[in-house]
């Protein structure tokens, strides 16, 4: 009867091991998604505080001083931080030497991590994206700056639109028009990007920004061009 009783228990024991083994591996199995891991890592954009080292884009008072907008201003410029020192470096180095046929199979087999990490649904958009980046020269990305250009900014009722411009060291800027959200989305970021720029846009926008350095050169006024509206 004893030994009964010690074979059961021992039988339940090694039940409990199987089970344990099985929920460890289904949970590696799990965190290991790269899906997941996308939409883990803007999970802990929404939630972390700004830290004090990030590059802050230069004239994001013009986006994120549209008080409406539900999306608190820190994590506005952790999106656009996550595009310019994350998301870019790694569709470059993965999509660098690939045809075009190549490009759209991997669009295919990761569209559902583009779409969350980019807001990309269009084969067609993607491959714009990275046409784009093959004109990057080194394989170290190493921000230089990255800024809003003002003129392009509107204010929607459900997003507001406004171009990027990033430079990389030692690389000619390229540019993105950006809809930030009005409110969080679910399971992908709240910044949509697009390739689709208006050249004449872009370039009034250069000129008001050099405009607007001249100024700041010469006032005595306390000021940085990524200082946040209170």
């Amino acid at each position: 009867m004893k030994n009964g009783k010690k074979y059961n228990e021992k039988k339940i024991k090694n039940l409990i091991i199987i089970l344990i083994i099985i929920l460890l591996a289904l949970l590696i199995l799990y965190f290991s998604n790269p899906l997941v891991i996308s939409r883990l890592k803007l999970k802990s954009i929404n939630n972390s505080k700004l830290p004090d080292e990030m590059k802050v884009p230069e004239y994001i008072n013009f986006v994120v001083g549209l008080n409406e907008n539900e999306i608190l201003p820190e994590s506005v410029i952790k999106y656009y931080n996550n595009f310019a020192e994350k998301l870019i470096p790694k569709y470059y180095k993965k999509c660098k030497e690939m045809t075009s046929d190549e490009i759209n199979k991997y669009f295919e087999k990761n569209k559902k991590i583009v779409e969350t990490e980019l807001g990309i649904t269009e084969k067609t958009k993607f491959n714009n994206f990275i046409s784009i980046l093959k004109n990057i020269k080194n394989d170290e990305l190493v921000l230089e700056k990255y800024y809003i250009l003002d003129n392009t900014v509107i204010n929607r009722s459900n997003n507001i639109v406004a171009y990027i411009g990033i430079k990389y060291e030692n690389n000619e800027a390229i540019y993105f028009k950006s809809a930030i959200s009005k409110t969080y989305q679910k399971d992908k970021c709240s910044i949509d990007f697009d390739t689709e720029v208006d050249t004449e846009k872009i370039e009034k926008g250069i000129e008001n920004i050099e405009k607007r350095e001249e100024e700041i050169k010469n006032t005595e006024v306390p000021y940085t061009r990524s200082m946040l509206i209170e």
